[in-house]
């Protein structure tokens, strides 16, 4: 009892509550008005190719801040070896993020190609 009367004495959960509400208000007053935004012929190859484009963009721009932000971890570690070791595995695991982005844009694209060579 002590932790349900916690929980309603929290403003954050009432906002959650009323975005909820909205969202739902929302979803069920527009669901007619949508539209799909890759046009009414569109098939599941151009949809995986959109997704593929746009994570793309997003996860390029990534890996590049990210590149600047462990850039600016060496200058900044002044030799420290423990910031240096956290500069190092920054920008290791960024390249590995990179490398893994192009990679499922590869996959992405051999499988759009697949599923337009069926027809």
């Amino acid at each position: 009892m002590r932790i349900a009367n916690k929980i309603l004495q929290n403003k954050g959960f009432y906002y959650i509550i009323i975005l909820l509400g909205m969202f739902l208000i929302t979803q069920t007053c527009f669901a007619q008005a949508l539209e799909n935004p890759l046009g009414k012929d569109a098939t599941f190859a151009e949809l995986i190719g959109k997704v593929a484009d746009i994570v793309m963009q997003v996860g390029g721009v990534a890996a590049v801040v990210m590149i600047i932000w462990s850039g600016f971890l060496f200058v900044t570690a002044r030799g420290s070896d423990e910031q240096l070791k956290k500069a190092k595995s920054t920008f290791q695991w960024t390249i590995i993020g990179a490398v893994v982005l192009l990679g499922s844009s590869a996959i992405a694209k051999a499988i759009v190609n697949f599923v337009k060579g069926l027809k």
